[in-house]
């Protein structure tokens, strides 16, 4: 109870200083960052010479070939849970009923289903839209705009359907399986397993459905089904046919495959996500997943990576050769062309990665035990040999050189990132660094700032803090640094440093400057603080809140091609530029 009071004292607190202050922040709904991570892809379909992915917060993309993906405007927020193509046009189906149709994949019309009950897959046959959904629901549809509620004698999850040999199969919950030859009347099946199914296909001449502890039943009528072994007891959540190969999918990146559905063999692992759909179209299969997976192959065995995401934490991002790159805990580095897809990067290590930087025309990526990473596109990295065992948690590039600094004062400055000079600029835990009019400037975790012109030789400035100062940058002429109490100081010089404001809402942990505008990013002082996290100002003096609609501890951004991103346990973006400016989203070439 005592703890309640406090933080409910603490909100007050801060909802009053808010008020207080509104000559300094300015509140205006800038309702524009999106959610890019984690973002959980529920389903895949093919046609028209096209891959069209669907999911979480309305969620649509389109890709030709499996690896360059574009984003569509869906005009719903609500999760997208299936998809199918037919009668020449894509159907669209997901949470509350909601119902889109698409000619192209592009545009997308919302259609009235007369129910609120979630909607898991959609299926086409016999000249018919078949969608089931929660609570034994199916709807049927002739042309995908007016829609039907069906009797299904069950009040089961329906989960998937499949339509195949003129029947139509749904499976579901508990081992539910029920068919169909107009998908009106439907009829329920004994399986033979009471384990949750979770997707049904159906490809040479034999049913397949998948679901809890590995079960995969088979079927050639729809009617009467046989266990089959697995080899896996995780949840298999998705699977298809084509090319004369089964493919499931299922929880920690379980892939298999099968040539008659009956023997299983399990693909190497290129992934932890959890797999939710496998389709097949142009020679290729593609599964999707989350967080922001997607995998595809010609031949079912070997996978490639084209998109992915991560749940863990994101603690640095930087900008460079039209690529940003973040990365986090336990090694994690992912890349990204345009702040929407991203891409997994190679590195071996589980270190945690806290900064990155990029200049000399690579990026730089530092770390846990001295850790230094390089690479020249985002993707491909190499460990390089720091000299250094102390963990490194800053890196900028001024003047033709690199300089990275950490605990217990560590500096390290290296001209091309390979080979690095060990430098020690004060007894003190450094946390950030960056450059500008010809200086390094670094802070510590005491407010403490030191400033330098070659990475060598530093001397210390007078801040006038004595709170950890999480972060540092150069813009509009002057550095920035923003501390763990919600401060902000600036300077000139990276030596006098002038306080501009104090007590802010929340913690700021990272600071960017990008189109004449600075941004500050951070986490709460409590959970129950929400919609807090951005900040943003052209002169350093008048503050804008940006509200993101929800929770998020955000620990860096960066900014570039018009845009920034903000990372920490998401990634989110904010997009600068007109929509009518704005280009069609891809992933980084190559990848």
């Amino acid at each position: 109870m005592k703890g309640y009071l406090l933080r409910s004292i603490f909100l007050s607190v801060v909802a009053v200083f808010i008020v207080s202050l509104s000559h300094v922040f300015a509140v205006e709904p800038i309702d524009t960052w999106r959610l890019r991570n984690p973002l959980s892809f529920q389903s895949a379909a093919y046609g028209k010479d096209l891959f069209v992915v669907v999911g979480e917060n309305g969620t649509v993309l389109a890709s030709g070939n499996g690896k360059d993906w574009t984003e569509r405007a869906s005009g719903t927020s609500r999760w997208l849970r299936g998809i199918a193509y037919g009668g020449n046009m894509f159907v669209a189906v997901g949470d509350n009923g909601t119902i889109l149709t698409s000619l192209d994949g592009s545009e997308w019309v919302a259609r009235a289903s007369n129910t609120q009950e979630q909607l898991h897959s959609v299926v086409f046959g016999k000249d018919l839209f078949v969608a089931v959904g929660n609570n034994g629901l199916v709807l049927t549809s002739k042309d995908g705009e007016s829609w039907t509620v069906r009797i299904s004698g069950t009040s089961s999850r329906l989960n998937s359907i499949a339509f195949g040999n003129n029947t139509f199969v749904t499976v579901g919950g508990l081992g539910t399986v029920l068919t169909s030859s107009d998908g009106i009347a439907w009829k329920q099946q004994v399986c033979g397993t009471t384990q949750s199914l979770g997707a049904v296909t159906h490809g040479g001449k034999i049913f397949v459905a998948v679901g809890g502890r590995g079960a995969v039943i088979t079927s050639e009528d729809g009617v009467a089904w046989t266990l089959r072994t697995s080899g896996t007891t995780r949840w298999l959540r998705g699977v298809g046919y084509g090319k004369g190969l089964f493919v499931a999918a299922g929880e920690y990146g379980v892939l298999l495959k099968s040539q008659n559905g009956i023997t299983w063999t399990a693909a190497a692992s290129v992934t932890s996500s959890s797999l939710k759909s496998v389709a097949h179209g142009g020679n290729m299969f593609l599964v999707a997943g989350g967080p922001n997976a997607l995998l595809t192959s010609t031949d079912g065995g070997t996978w490639t990576v084209t998109a992915a995401g991560t749940e863990g934490t994101l603690r640095g991002i930087a900008y460079g050769k039209g690529t940003f790159v973040a990365v986090g805990d336990k090694g994690t580095v992912l890349s990204s062309r345009d702040g929407r897809l991203w891409v997994p990067g190679n590195y071996g290590s589980a270190n945690d990665l806290v900064a990155v930087t990029f200049g000399g025309d690579a990026f730089c990526a530092v770390g846990d035990k001295g850790t230094i990473i390089t690479s020249s596109d985002g993707v491909q990295w190499k460990t390089e040999d720091s000299g250094a065992t102390a963990g490194l948690k800053g890196i900028a590039w001024g003047d033709g050189r690199l300089v990275a600094v950490g605990d217990g004062g560590a500096t390290l400055s290296s001209s091309n990132g390979r080979q690095w000079h060990a430098r020690k600029s004060i007894e003190a835990n450094l946390t950030a660094v960056a450059y500008g009019k010809g200086r390094f400037v670094a802070v510590n975790d005491n407010g403490m700032v030191v400033s330098s012109a070659d990475g060598e030789k530093w001397e210390i400035g007078i801040s006038g803090l004595r709170s950890t100062i999480n972060d540092v940058t150069f813009g509009n002429n002057m550095f920035v640094a923003v501390t763990d109490s919600g401060e902000v100081i600036s300077s000139s010089d990276g030596l006098a440093w002038e306080k501009i404001g104090s007590g802010g809402p929340f913690k700021y942990k990272a600071v960017d400057f990008q189109g004449g505008l600075f941004i500050i990013v951070g986490t709460p002082f409590v959970r129950e603080q929400e919609n807090l996290l951005i900040i943003t100002s052209p002169d350093v003096m008048v503050w804008t809140q940006r509200s993101m609609g929800a929770f998020y501890s955000l620990k860096g951004v960066a900014s570039g091609g018009d845009t920034f991103v903000a990372v920490g346990n998401a990634i989110l973006q904010f997009d600068l530029r007109p929509a009518e400016k704005k280009t069609d989203s891809q992933t980084p070439s190559g990848q």
